[in-house]
């Protein structure tokens, strides 16, 4: 079958699961683009009473947590660095 023939991928991608070396910028962008997603699923979820969809949401869900909890950690992280770079120790 050629590649043009090929169906594509209709699986939600939700990235990489490692958070740890993204920057503030890429974090809030994964955050926007998952509540878009979660919106959609929820949505489809509620008009075709879709359990694959539902599962799908639930799977975002999770994601946009650990999206909070890093964001979180993310900014705590840089506001530690600016208070100790911003301190002259004697």
């Amino acid at each position: 079958m050629p590649k043009s023939d090929a169906l594509p991928n209709i699986m939600p991608q939700v990235g990489s699961s490692n958070l740890k070396g993204l920057t503030l910028y890429e974090l809030y962008h994964r955050q926007e683009v998952n509540q878009q997603d979660m919106d959609l699923l929820a949505a489809l979820s509620a008009k075709l009473d879709c359990p694959v969809a539902y599962s799908y949401w639930v799977e975002f869900d999770q994601l946009r947590k650990r999206l909070n909890r890093a964001i979180y950690l993310k900014r705590l992280k840089l506001w530690f660095v600016d208070l100790f770079n911003g301190r002259i120790w004697y």
